[in-house]
């Protein structure tokens, strides 16, 4: 088996999210090859050389670094899931004879980012708060959230930690402008 297999396979069966410490555990319990003293440095350096985060990238995107570059903690990109789409319901038939409509326009900041990917495979889409899970059809949500808001605050915009990843519920509860850790 190839080093670049071994390392997938490692981050794999820990979930997607580890750092190096974990990987080097798992493989050294794992490999059948004999392992040259060097092995550690081998396979950061492959780690850096298939992650479009480093320097280094060579290869395919297949890592990313979860808390920026230099803290040793990856992640495997394939494990990231898209938030999904907004479905229209259609245009409804006159014969339904609802009310009149009107057409509105409305402004929102969308914001599907890598930070909050990140967040939700790091926390497993599981609420820091009331520490349950929302299971849709086959997919798991979660809403992240700027534990301190990056309107007020707009250089912790894209750091993990400053971020959490909340139920639908808990997040409404939020009060605006302040920090959620005063719910606990």
């Amino acid at each position: 088996m190839a080093w670049i297999d071994e390392i997938i396979k490692a981050y794999e069966s820990l979930g997607g999210i580890a750092p190096y410490s974990e990987v080097y555990n798992f493989i050294e319990r794992n490999t059948s090859r004999k392992l040259p003293s060097s092995w550690k440095a081998i396979i950061r350096k492959i780690v850096e050389d298939h992650s479009s985060d480093s320097e280094n990238f060579k290869g395919k995107d297949l890592f990313y670094s979860v808390e920026g570059l230099g803290n040793g903690i990856w992640g495997l990109r394939s494990k990231l899931k898209e938030t999904p789409k907004a479905e229209d319901i259609g245009i409804v038939e006159e014969e339904t004879k609802l009310p009149e409509k009107t057409k509105t326009e409305i402004f929102r900041v969308l914001r599907d980012t890598k930070l909050a990917k990140e967040l939700k495979l790091l926390y497993h889409n599981k609420c820091q708060i009331c520490d349950k899970k929302i299971i849709l059809k086959e997919s798991e949500y979660s809403e992240a959230h700027h534990i301190k808001p990056f309107a007020t605050f707009p250089e912790l915009r894209f750091i993990i930690d400053n971020g959490l990843t909340l139920c639908k519920k808990c997040h409404s509860k939020e009060p605006k402008g302040k920090d959620i850790l005063c719910i606990k």
